[in-house]
């Protein structure tokens, strides 16, 4: 998955009250096929879901798919579980996504 943690400046905003000044951590997960998930998955998961037919599993259409089945809805809750948990490292190096988004809680 992309994974990318920024550290942003806080900028005033008196319509929200926001005095500004400060920074904030912002941990951006897109959502994407990810390789390293599907390969941990039993070939009978993999066929349960249609990765290359009309769901293309993760990339549902937000404005068309609006009545995913158990199945779709399941296997994106697993997916996304996988994204924040797993102490799986991208191939250029870094921080895990399990180190990522603990360090958010730091």
């Amino acid at each position: 998955p992309v994974v990318v943690k920024q550290t942003l400046s806080v900028l005033p905003n008196p319509w929200f009250g926001v005095a500004g000044g400060g920074t904030v951590d912002v941990l951006w997960m897109y959502n994407d096929f990810v390789d390293a998930f599907w390969q941990q998955l039993d070939w009978e998961v993999r066929g349960a879901i249609d990765v290359a037919g009309e769901l293309a599993f993760p990339l549902y259409n937000t404005f068309t798919q609006l009545k995913l089945d158990a199945v779709a809805v399941n296997a994106l809750a697993h997916l996304w579980c996988w994204n924040l948990a797993a102490d799986w490292t991208p191939p250029a190096g870094g921080q895990s996504n399990r180190a990522l988004t603990l360090s958010m809680f730091q």
